[in-house]
């Protein structure tokens, strides 16, 4: 949505998921079990966007010669997608969904493999199996922690630098790159968390006549 400020228009984004602390996996790591001949493989791989997830599934396919189902789930800077791959709606993907929501684990593709033994299993077979060898994969990996940073592009008038600095600096955010053309333009790196508070104390002290552009998700 967008602020109406005097002279400019403030471009201020919905509000989403603020990020404080999350965890990621460090590397790959797999387990697999065997319930009525069929086997399941958990895989949790970390991965930085939606594209590198599909890649990766896509990949898996050819690592995993006839293998009848790769269900999956990804979450990625809070957002999430999923896919049963032919198993029954809703016994697949969703049930490995949900041992990521359940984890907070962010930056993260969590597939499951299935090679058929002949034996239907059931729609509550069929989410349990796939639950289980999601968790199983999950154990078996190693974590670390980050903080989520969004990078800003401010302009406004060269009288409001100095506020715009001491701004900045009290949500304990960085100036980086600067442009000194019509107007005063700067580069802002602050924690995710901080950034609403920021935007709204910058609108509120430059009375409006400041932009700020919010660009992408980093990770530190």
């Amino acid at each position: 949505h967008l602020i109406q400020c005097t002279g400019y228009v403030c471009a201020s984004i919905a509000p989403w998921n603020c990020v404080h602390t999350m965890k990621t996996v460090q590397e790959e790591a797999s387990d697999r079990f065997v319930v009525k001949k069929s086997e399941f493989i958990g895989i949790i791989v970390p991965v930085t966007s939606m594209q590198e997830a599909t890649d990766r599934v896509a990949l898996t396919w050819q690592q995993y010669d006839g293998a009848r189902h790769i269900a999956w789930a990804a979450k990625v800077d809070n957002r999430v997608r999923m896919h049963d791959d032919g198993e029954p709606s809703g016994t697949a993907g969703m049930p490995i969904l949900n041992v990521l929501q359940h984890q907070d684990i962010d930056q993260v593709l969590l597939m499951v493999i299935r090679y058929f033994g002949g034996i239907k299993l059931g729609a509550g077979g069929l989410t349990r199996a796939y639950s289980h060898a999601a968790a199983l994969a999950v154990q078996k990996a190693t974590y670390s922690h980050y903080e989520a940073s969004c990078v800003c592009r401010i302009h406004t008038d060269y009288a409001r630098e100095a506020t715009v600095r001491h701004i900045v600096q009290l949500h304990q955010g960085t100036i980086g790159d600067t442009d000194y053309g019509t107007e005063w333009h700067a580069e802002v790196t602050v924690l995710e968390q901080a950034f609403e508070a920021l935007t709204e104390q910058l609108t509120n002290a430059c009375q409006g006549q400041i932009r700020i552009e919010r660009h992408e998700a980093v990770h530190t």
